[in-house]
């Protein structure tokens, strides 16, 4: 696994998060 794959699968992450309406997980993750 390498750091440009995990900065992709972060991303996935943020914007399912977004999507969601989830901006409680969203501070959680990258606050």
């Amino acid at each position: 696994m390498t750091f440009e794959f995990d900065k992709a699968l972060g991303q996935k992450l943020l914007q399912k998060a977004i999507y969601a309406g989830d901006l409680e997980l969203v501070e959680t993750l990258f606050i």
